[in-house]
């Protein structure tokens, strides 16, 4: 068992689910709709101004960002929600672990992309600062939800949107174009505006800074390292995708990919982050029977596949009014990829829970193990659909198979043998 793992509350865990699925689940579907939005819009402005060259780029540097933040939310992020914060040991080893995380990947991701000549100094070095602010932010939005003040964390979202627009606007009027490096300036803008609303907002316990003497990190570590792992999984797959692309099709093919995602995106981050509030009260309730946790989680899978899969289907009837508002007019979105990626949405939707929920029991190696193999063998199973000629509209279908595999594979052989044993 961890060392200072947080105790459930007293209360009865049916009381806790009534009280979840009140104020704190609307504050939940607020917080992830204004942070679908804040992170759409930036997408949106790289898909309208930058061209299929210049989006191509900005998703492949986008996604190490939510690579990086995958590792922070994994590490630190998760942590923080199940284990004891309140210790001043624990505290200072989350402490240490968010500035290494944040140190450590923003540097590297600024000189590795500079190096290899994929973007100019200047946006190497915006978007370096840009990954730490935006690494630091996530923390204490993550804090928020831990304790589960989900409208506090839609105030930070907004503030942190309207401060990126603002300043996006006032650079594009003092260029003649707007480049890469003004949106990464923009995000950096954002995320500092909202990372000092965050701070301000978080409890008075909440903001204590732990001294560093007599950190903790083997908790941190013994927890957070299983859950960065597995956190960092589909993105990793992701980024390992979008690379293969990269060296089998043109920029502008992976640009028209990623803007078909970016259509898709608004559905992407509100199941992410639903997803987030399900990780947190899973770590609320996490001494309740097994049991009725599982078969509330299958109706919660149920329930996000419908509506995902609505959303999917209403994006494509959609496409030939919304795609031009996308592209300007200057391309057009490929029908495959938007059904492809809405298809990965819902695969998402389908499979997350049941880690989360096996996760937060214990079984973080088990289901680490699990994520690692189905998305080695999705990545085999792109390269050789690449290498047979297949469209790289194509990929995000392949993607959805190999989530769907994995999540169900967790649910079948580590969840519901766990609930059995717990009811013997």
């Amino acid at each position: 068992m961890l060392a200072h793992v947080r105790r459930a509350p007293d209360t009865p865990e049916p009381a806790v689910h009534t009280a979840a699925l009140g104020r704190s689940s609307a504050g939940a579907v607020a917080a992830q709709a204004t942070y679908a939005l804040s992170s759409f819009v930036l997408q949106f402005a790289a898909a309208r101004l930058l061209g299929l060259d210049g989006l191509g780029r900005y998703g492949a540097l986008y996604a190490f960002l939510v690579l990086t933040t995958a590792v922070s939310g994994g590490f630190v992020g998760d942590s923080l929600t199940v284990l004891d914060r309140q210790d001043r040991s624990i505290r200072a080893g989350l402490q240490i672990s968010l500035i290494f995380i944040a140190a450590a990947t923003s540097l590297t991701l600024g000189a590795v992309t500079w190096s290899i000549g994929f973007v100019s100094a200047a946006t190497a070095a915006s978007y370096a600062v840009a990954t730490a602010a935006f690494t630091v932010e996530d923390a204490l939005r993550r804090n928020l939800m831990a304790v589960f003040s989900f409208w506090r964390v839609v105030i930070v979202d907004v503030v942190g949107l309207v401060a990126s627009v603002a300043v996006l606007v006032l650079m594009a009027a003092a260029a003649d174009r707007v480049t890469l490096t003004h949106l990464m300036l923009a995000l950096f803008a954002g995320q500092m505006c909202a990372l000092a609303v965050a701070a301000g907002l978080l409890p008075v316990e909440e903001r204590v800074l732990a001294s560093f003497k007599g950190a903790d990190l083997r908790s941190v570590a013994r927890f957070g390292t299983w859950r960065a792992l597995q956190q960092v999984v589909r993105p990793t797959l992701l980024a390992g995708v979008r690379i293969l692309c990269l060296l089998t099709s043109s920029v502008a093919a992976v640009g028209a990919l990623e803007a078909a995602r970016v259509y898709t995106a608004p559905a992407m981050l509100v199941v992410g982050g639903i997803n987030s509030y399900l990780f947190a009260s899973y770590a609320r309730t996490k001494s309740a029977p097994l049991g009725g946790v599982l078969h509330r989680a299958d109706r919660t899978v149920a329930t996000l596949v419908a509506i995902t899969a609505a959303v999917g289907i209403a994006a494509v009837a959609a496409l030939p009014i919304l795609g031009p508002v996308l592209s300007g007019g200057d391309y057009d979105l490929s029908i495959v990829a938007v059904a492809s990626w809405s298809l990965f949405v819902a695969s998402i939707a389908a499979v997350t829970p049941f880690g989360q929920l096996a996760s937060v029991r214990g079984n973080q190696r088990r289901v680490l193990s699990i994520r690692v193999a189905d998305s080695v063998v999705t990545l085999i199973a792109v390269v050789i659909a690449l290498a047979l000629g297949l469209a790289v509209m194509w990929v995000p279908l392949i993607l959805a198979i190999g989530s769907i595999a994995g999540g169900m594979t967790i649910r079948i052989m580590v969840l519901a043998p766990a609930a059995g044993h717990a009811n013997e």
